[in-house]
């Protein structure tokens, strides 16, 4: 398990995905296998803030080495992941699933889980309307355009958590259980108009660009 390292500093705040799969199969050029990981079970504390800040330089060729490190991370058959951190959207799960998606096998596994505090999803299409409805209907209006299949979501009474199953549309691959805690200081769950400005503008950008080149890694 790698879930300790917020002993060791304070300044920690999640390892990058490129440093996780680093510290898990070597520094050196990573070749998917078609086998299973030999480590079984993963805990890990990472960023994708700091796994996906250097995206905007030779974006084709980080697309390319992201579903390589993000992919060998998916062999682990129980595989569970925390950032508090970052702000996620429904692009950056995507491109995780679809890494992962490359070895066929591990759509055996369990879902990837990954937990979150912070959650935003922009779209050209949103409709204020969507606001007063149930999460379940509004992030169903957005299917589509996700490319996700929704499995199932739940959501405690007092709305604090929502657990969210998904998995690629159209084909069999391995699913993710994400699950956002509302009850973190400075949580964000919304569904909100692409043009609108917040903190949550890192992520709004790297969805931007995720949208222009779905095309090349679809």
């Amino acid at each position: 398990m790698i879930n300790d390292y917020r002993q060791c500093t304070h300044a920690f705040n999640g390892l990058s995905m490129i440093t996780l799969s680093s510290m898990l199969y070597g520094q050196l050029t990573f070749k998917l296998s078609d086998k299973a990981s030999s480590i079984e079970h993963l805990e890990a504390d990472v960023n994708f803030r700091h796994s996906f800040d250097n995206c905007y330089q030779n974006f084709k060729y980080f697309l390319k080495q992201m579903q390589l490190r993000m992919a060998s991370i998916g062999t682990i058959t129980i595989c569970k992941l925390t950032d508090y951190e970052s702000v996620l959207s429904f692009e950056i799960i995507y491109l995780l699933l679809l890494s992962v998606a490359q070895l066929e096998y591990t759509h055996k596994f369990p879902p990837i889980e990954l937990r979150v505090a912070k959650f935003s999803y922009r779209s050209d299409k949103y409709d204020p309307e969507f606001s007063k409805m149930k999460i379940s209907d509004t992030l169903s209006a957005y299917m589509g355009e996700m490319k996700l299949d929704i499995t199932s979501i739940e959501e405690n009474m007092d709305r604090k958590k929502v657990i969210i199953r998904m998995r690629l549309s159209n084909q069999i691959a391995r699913e993710m259980k994400l699950i956002v805690d509302r009850s973190k200081e400075g949580s964000i769950f919304e569904i909100a108009n692409a043009e609108s400005q917040d903190n949550s503008a890192k992520a709004i950008n790297i969805q931007r660009n995720f949208q222009i080149q779905r095309q090349e890694i679809s």
